[in-house]
């Protein structure tokens, strides 16, 4: 874990210094602690691109992962109920 906030950090700070950087993740809290802007992929399919927070939302999260933000939360999201 120690070795994955290491390398987010470095990501962050390459990024302030002006470089691009594009990086695939699948841990959603990884993706809002680290990115700027965000494409989120259905099944391989373009959903939506744009700031996390426009990208983010509770109605996308719950269709494409089955998950719904939680403010707070330990892991910041939670499953939906099906």
């Amino acid at each position: 874990v120690g070795h994955v906030l290491d390398l987010l950090q470095l990501l962050r700070s390459l990024a302030g210094d002006g470089k691009a950087i594009m990086v695939v993740l699948h841990d959603l809290d990884q993706v809002v602690r680290l990115a700027d802007r965000v494409c989120l992929l259905d099944r391989g399919q373009v959903r939506a691109c744009g700031a996390v927070a426009e990208v983010f939302t509770s109605a996308h999260l719950a269709a494409v992962f089955g998950v719904t933000p939680v403010a707070g939360g330990a892991l910041g999201f939670t499953a939906v109920a099906s």
